[in-house]
């Protein structure tokens, strides 16, 4: 069974047409609405390396502790839209401050060596957008 981390990046006024309509989460992370970028990741791939990484790096047994900007990337610790379900949770939505401070953790914690989140949310925080995501 699969399992992905779907991010489309947007500005503010689509965010809060977002937070307004939650419908909105499908049509853009299926590209039927205009996002500006759209990513995708194999969310087992991306458990299976931070596991790997937090057991190996920190000695910890779950990488969401070890980890916790990736865990915000992901969708884990805030940011969920009321009203989503894909299966595997509700979508989130992170506005661009934390955007930024996403990408800035995602850099410290050095996820850009092993995934592209790195570099989607570091043009993200760049261009000063907001990202949806959700796993389906």
């Amino acid at each position: 069974m699969s399992m992905w981390l779907h991010l489309a990046k947007v500005d503010a006024a689509v965010a809060a047409d977002v937070r307004s309509n939650p419908d909105l989460v499908d049509d853009l992370l299926d590209g039927a609405h205009p996002a500006d970028e759209t990513h995708g990741e194999d969310y087992r791939a991306v458990d299976q390396i931070a596991e790997g990484r937090a057991d190996v790096e920190e000695g910890a047994a779950d990488w969401r502790e070890a980890y916790p900007w990736l865990g915000k990337a992901t969708g884990e610790g805030g940011g969920e839209i009321d009203g989503t379900d894909f299966g595997y949770g509700p979508a989130f939505l992170l506005d661009a401050d934390e955007v930024r401070q996403v990408a800035d953790g995602l850099a410290a914690e050095g996820w850009s060596r092993f995934l592209e989140l790195g570099p989607f949310y570091a043009k993200a925080a760049a261009e000063g957008k907001c990202v949806v995501g959700a796993l389906v």
